[in-house]
C-alpha cells in the first residue's frame, strides 16, 4: 500500500477514533506505528491502512461456505472464537454493570494519554527544556534592588598609617544589573563590594549547546518510553483476548463432558453401560470445571494487568471487544531481514538518544578545551542614593553610581586541573559511544529474534490448524458412532482431549504470533509499507471449529 494512501486513511481513522474514543466495537481494524510521538499528538500514530489487520464492523459481509461463516477475505490466519455461547448447565454470573468493553485502538489511545511512564518522560522533557532556558540566560544580566546599611564603631587606620577612633554609619538604597558576582550592596564608605568572578565564557557559550543536546536526548527518551508503553499495552490486550478465548474453549469442552455424563447415564439406564463409566465421565467433567475456574483466574489476571497499564478503576472488569482471535499481519513476513535491521537502526528513538548523548559529551570536550583560554567575566552596575555621617547621622544622602568590569583568565592547578577535566570529558564521550554500540547490538538482536519468532509461530499456526480439523473430524465421528450405539460414551474422552489440545495449541500460536508481530514492530521503530494486495487466505483457513476446547 502506498504511503500517501496510508496517510489519508490514517487521518480519517484518527478523527473517527477521537470522536468515538472509548466506544467499544466488536471488531476493529487498526495499524500502529511505534515511532517518535510528536507533541500534542494522539497516542496512536497511524490507524488503518494495511498494517494491523483484524475485524471491523463496517467490513464487507463475511463469506459463507456451507453455512460456516468465514472472516473477511483480506485476513490471514485462522479465526478462533473468543467468546462462545454457554451450553448445558452453564449460566452467566458476571455483573454487566462492572464491565467495560475495550478494543485495541481504545486501549492504545488511553495508554498513550494516561500511562505513568509516558507522563514521567514528558516531565523530563519539560525539565530539560527549562535547563536550556537557564543555560541561555547565563548571557543576560540579573536585575537587583536592595538596601544596605553599614555602621562602624571603633578604630580605623588611615592610608597614611594613623589610627583613628571612628563612629560612623552609611546607607545605600538602589539597584542595578550584573553578570555574575554578588548583588551590589553597600560596603562602608567604599560603597557596594563587587569583587567576584564566577561567569565563565566557556560556560556561557557551551552550556546552552550542551543543554540543547540534553533536550534532544529527553525527547528521544520520551519517544522510547512511548513505544515501550504501547508495546506493553498491545501485548497485555493480546493476552486478555487469548485468555478469554481459552476460557470460552474450556466452557465448550465442559459442555461436551456434561453431554458425555448424560450419554453415560443413558447407556447405564438401558443396560449398555456401567456405573464405572458414569463415574469416569463425572471425573472428566470435574476436571474441566477446574479448568474453567483456572481460565477465569487467568482472564481476571490479564484484565487486571491491562487495567493497571491503562490506570482504570480496579473495580471495572475489562472485556475485549474482539469476537475472534485472528493472526494479525502488522509487518510483512516477506520483507528482507536486512531491510528491517536498517529500518530499526534508522528509526529507533534509542539510537537518537545515544546520538544526542554523544553530541552532548562532544560539546563538553570542546568546553574543557577552551576553558583556560576564555576569561571569566563580571560586569556589575548599580545606581541609587548613598550617604552617612558620624554616629547615627544621615546628613549627606545623595546619588551614587558604580560600574565594575572584570576579565580574569584561570589555569587550574598550573593547567593540570584543566587537563584532568578535558580527559574526563573525553572518557565520558567514549563511554557514550560504547553505550550506543551496545544499544545497536541489542536492536539488531531484538529484530532478529522477533523476526524468527514471527516466522516460527506462522508455521505453527498452519500446522495446528490442520490438527484442529483432524481433531474435529475425530470427535464428530466418535460422537456419531456413540449415538448410533456402535460405541461407548467413555470413548469420547480421548477425542475431547485431542480436540482441546489442538485448539489450545492453535490459540497460543496465534497469541504468540501477534505478540511477536508487536515486538517486531517495536524493534524496528516504525511500520514499513506492506504489499497492496496481500495473499488471499487458503480455503478453510477462517472456518470456525464446532467444539473448540483448551488443552488439558
Amino acid at each position: 500500500m502506498n504511503m500517501p494512501y496510508q496517510n489519508r486513511l490514517a487521518t480519517l481513522c484518527i478523527a473517527h477514533t477521537l470522536v468515538l474514543g472509548g466506544c467499544a466495537g466488536s471488531r476493529f481494524q487498526v495499524a500502529m506505528e511505534f515511532g517518535s510521538p510528536k507533541a500534542e499528538s494522539s497516542a496512536i500514530e497511524r490507524i488503518g491502512g494495511g498494517g494491523l489487520s483484524a475485524h471491523r464492523s463496517d467490513a464487507a459481509p463475511a463469506e459463507t461456505d456451507g453455512g460456516v461463516e468465514r472472516g473477511p477475505s483480506h485476513l490471514r490466519g485462522a479465526a478462533i472464537p473468543v467468546a462462545a455461547p454457554l451450553t448445558g448447565e452453564e449460566t452467566a454470573t458476571a455483573d454487566d454493570s462492572a464491565e467495560q468493553i475495550i478494543d485495541l485502538a481504545a486501549a492504545l489511545a488511553m495508554g498513550g494519554a494516561d500511562h505513568l511512564q509516558i507522563a514521567l518522560a514528558r516531565e523530563r522533557v519539560v525539565q530539560a527544556h527549562s535547563e536550556v532556558v537557564s543555560a541561555q540566560a547565563l548571557r543576560l544580566p540579573s536585575l537587583r534592588f536592595g538596601i544596605g546599611w553599614n555602621r562602624h564603631d571603633g578604630r580605623l587606620q588611615e592610608t597614611q598609617g594613623s589610627v583613628l577612633e571612628v563612629s560612623r554609619n552609611s546607607l545605600f538604597i538602589g539597584g542595578g544589573a550584573g553578570l555574575g558576582g554578588p548583588p551590589p550592596l553597600a560596603g562602608g564608605s567604599s560603597g557596594p563590594a563587587r569583587l567576584a568572578v564566577n561567569l565563565s565564557l566557556a560556560d556561557a557559550y557551551f552550556a546552552p549547546l550542551i543543554a540543547e543536546r540534553q533536550l534532544d536526548s529527553a525527547h528521544a527518551a520520551q519517544s522510547a518510553t512511548f513505544n515501550d508503553a504501547l508495546l506493553q499495552i498491545a501485548q497485555a490486550y493480546v493476552d486478555l483476548v487469548a485468555a478469554t478465548g481459552l476460557r470460552a474453549n474450556a466452557q465448550v469442552s465442559l459442555g461436551a463432558t456434561r453431554e458425555l455424563v448424560k450419554l453415560s447415564r443413558d447407556f447405564l439406564e438401558t443396560g449398555a453401560g456401567a456405573q464405572s463409566e458414569v463415574d469416569r465421565a463425572s471425573t472428566e467433567r470435574g476436571a474441566w470445571e477446574t479448568t474453567v475456574q483456572e481460565a477465569d483466574r487467568q482472564v481476571a489476571l490479564a484484565a487486571a494487568e491491562l487495567a493497571r497499564l491503562l490506570r482504570i478503576d480496579r473495580g471495572i472488569r475489562l472485556v475485549p471487544a474482539d469476537e475472534e482471535l485472528v493472526a494479525l499481519e502488522i509487518i510483512d513476513r516477506e520483507l528482507p531481514l536486512d531491510d528491517l535491521i536498517d529500518e530499526g537502526l534508522a528509526s529507533r528513538p534509542e539510537m537518537r538518544f545515544h546520538d544526542s548523548q554523544i553530541a552532548s559529551q562532544s560539546e563538553r570536550v570542546h568546553q574543557e578545551y577552551w576553558r583556560p583560554w576564555l576569561p571569566h567575566i563580571v560586569a556589575n552596575t548599580s545606581i541609587g542614593t548613598f550617604g552617612g555621617g558620624p554616629s547615627s547621622q544621615f546628613d549627606n544622602q545623595s546619588g551614587r553610581s558604580d560600574i565594575d568590569l572584570l576579565a580574569v583568565w584561570e589555569w587550574k592547578n598550573l593547567g593540570y586541573g584543566n587537563l584532568a577535566l578535558r580527559q574526563r570529558a573525553i572518557s565520558q564521550m567514549r563511554q557514550a559511544q560504547f553505550q550506543a554500540d551496545w544499544t545497536e547490538d541489542q536492536i539488531r538482536t531484538q529484530i532478529v529474534t522477533a523476526f524468527a519468532d514471527v516466522q516460527s509461530f506462522a508455521g505453527q499456526i498452519e500446522s495446528t490448524r490442520q490438527q484442529i480439523s483432524d481433531a474435529q473430524d475425530s470427535y464428530d465421528r466418535n460422537l456419531k458412532r456413540v449415538r448410533q450405539g456402535r460405541g461407548l460414551p467413555i470413548e469420547l474422552i480421548q477425542a475431547i482431549r485431542a480436540q482441546a489440545t489442538s485448539l489450545s495449541a492453535h490459540t497460543r500460536s496465534i497469541s504468540r504470533y501477534n505478540r511477536s508481530q508487536f515486538r517486531l514492530l517495536h524493534a524496528i521503530g516504525t511500520a514499513p509499507a506492506v504489499a497492496d494486495d496481500p495473499a488471499p487466505p487458503e480455503a478453510g483457513e477462517n472456518e470456525q471449529p464446532q467444539d473448540p476446547s483448551p488443552a488439558s
